[in-house]
């Protein structure tokens, strides 16, 4: 039997963690993922990526990226507002699109850096260390923009014997990779036969998340839909 489900007939109206009623119980022995249609809408820059500190002399500033999805050229130019509007000098960002590196220039006369371990956004920006202190610092590696590289699809219904991570109680049903560029529609076919136990053989609501396979953390699409359809035995 086929179950289809679409988080924008969610009994709850929650898109990030949407949960379906079954009226009179869908009765199961075995259940697999088969298909997944999930919009490529997520930020590549969250709310827990966003933050860096830079030490203006001796003094330590926190700068916020404003969530969003961004570009190389569009990440230089809201890093640079960032840092004009939190720090106390004038600030120039230039991304190179060839080594896709970010160099950042002040006029101030005051040398700064880059601290590695307060900043959320180290990836994103391909910050691996603390840089030294100079008034023209490129960052030593590139940025990494790719966000969210795998998507776990958990169901609070299912036994599973995976350990995520660490986890032993996601209810994994799937690891997606994403192949698609922002702005496209991920369309996956599940081409593992294997399907897993449900906790109960009757279940009457069906709870589904769709996280980061890299932080856990849950996926948020900006309010757009997604579908995924389930094999049931």
């Amino acid at each position: 039997m086929k179950v289809i489900l679409n988080s924008a007939l969610a009994f709850n109206k929650d898109a990030t963690n949407p949960k379906f009623r079954f009226r009179n119980g869908l009765r199961m022995r075995k259940i697999r993922l088969s298909t997944a249609v999930i919009p490529v809408s997520w930020y590549n820059v969250t709310g827990q990526t966003n933050t860096l500190q830079i030490v203006e002399g001796t003094t330590p500033k926190r700068v916020l990226l404003p969530p969003g999805i961004y570009s190389g050229e569009s990440l230089s130019d809201a890093l640079s507002d960032a840092l004009n509007e939190t720090g106390s000098q004038s600030y120039s960002v230039i991304h190179d699109s060839t080594t896709m590196k970010l160099q950042v220039t002040t006029t101030g006369g005051t040398p700064f850096q880059f601290t590695f371990a307060e900043s959320s956004a180290y990836k994103i920006l391909g910050l691996t260390k603390d840089t030294q202190k100079a008034t023209d610092i490129t960052l030593p590696h590139p940025i990494d923009l790719s966000g969210c590289k795998s998507i776990i699809v958990a169901i609070d219904e299912v036994l599973n014997d995976t350990i995520y991570a660490g986890i032993d109680n996601l209810g994994v049903m799937d690891v997606i990779p994403v192949t698609v560029d922002y702005g496209g529609v991920l369309v996956h076919q599940n081409m593992d036969g294997s399907y897993v136990d449900p906790k109960d053989q009757v279940i009457s609501t069906m709870s589904i998340r769709l996280l980061n396979g890299e932080t856990l953390e849950p996926l948020d699409l900006n309010a757009e839909n997604f579908q995924l359809v389930f094999d049931v035995i």
